[in-house]
């Protein structure tokens, strides 16, 4: 009589996720969030700009547009990319 061992089976029990579709799971939702909230802060700042344009005057005006240039230019260099990291922290702690 010989002892053999089972084959491990291949089929997860209902409900039981495998850590790479927990993993591409949660990175799916991670990417959805993160869309969600650039195209929710885009429309924030379209509707900020067109009440500006709206409310200031010629010279008010200009100068809102030579300091929002300032600020589009600055931006990236005073947050050193920390923006793009979020997403990936944000999952990190998840999963922990």
């Amino acid at each position: 009589m010989s002892s053999v061992a089972p084959a491990p089976s291949s089929e997860l029990s209902p409900g039981v996720f495998s850590s790479t579709e927990a993993v591409t799971d949660s990175l799916i939702s991670g990417l959805s969030f993160m869309l969600l909230a650039n195209v929710i802060q885009r429309g924030f700042g379209f509707v900020r700009n067109l009440s500006f344009c709206r409310l200031l005057d010629e010279d008010g005006l200009g100068l809102w547009a030579l300091a929002s240039s300032f600020f589009i230019l600055a931006a990236p260099l005073a947050v050193l990319g920390l923006p793009g990291t979020f997403g990936r922290l944000i999952e990190s702690y998840r999963v922990q």
